[in-house]
């Protein structure tokens, strides 16, 4: 279970005793290099980075990346993630290269086949549906590549 996420036996328990800490908590405790907890004694937490909540993630890469992290994660681990903003810039990130991926990978597709403004102006039905065709190709190219990878650490 533990290897799906890769971490070792470890780094696993220790995540899960620093969730605990955080639930009681008792004392702060440094997770993935952030502190968190009580302060006090003239200790100032760090400030955290705002995640920009306004970015519109697109329907379809963002919100299929977070659905499969939601379904494959851990409930504490993946709390953990959006409780400080790690998945907020991850699903930016991922959503920016997909949109980029997409847009380049279409073009590319067309040029190779020959869908072409020559072909749209001979044949629009022609030309609608192997552009349609390109574009569930490469949208499942890049569900396989970047949405449902395994392993990739947040």
């Amino acid at each position: 279970m533990n290897e799906k996420y890769y971490l070792t036996d470890e780094e696993y328990n220790q995540l899960l005793d620093d969730i605990e800490k955080l639930r009681n908590g008792d004392e702060p405790v440094i997770v993935d290099g952030i502190l968190f907890g009580i302060f006090g004694d003239g200790i100032e937490p760090p400030e955290l980075p705002k995640p920009d909540y306004n970015y519109p993630l697109s329907h379809w890469y963002g919100q299929e990346r977070k659905r499969f992290l939601k379904n494959t994660m851990d409930n504490d681990r993946f709390l953990f993630y959006r409780n400080t903003g790690k998945l907020q810039f991850h699903l930016i990130d991922i959503d920016k290269q997909a949109v980029e991926m997409e847009e380049r990978l279409i073009e590319e597709y067309k040029k190779c086949e020959g869908v072409d403004d020559a072909l749209k102006k001979r044949n629009q039905l022609e030309w609608v549906g192997r552009v349609n065709n390109i574009k569930q190709r490469v949208r499942e190219f890049i569900q396989h590549e970047l949405i449902f990878a395994k392993g990739e650490n947040l």
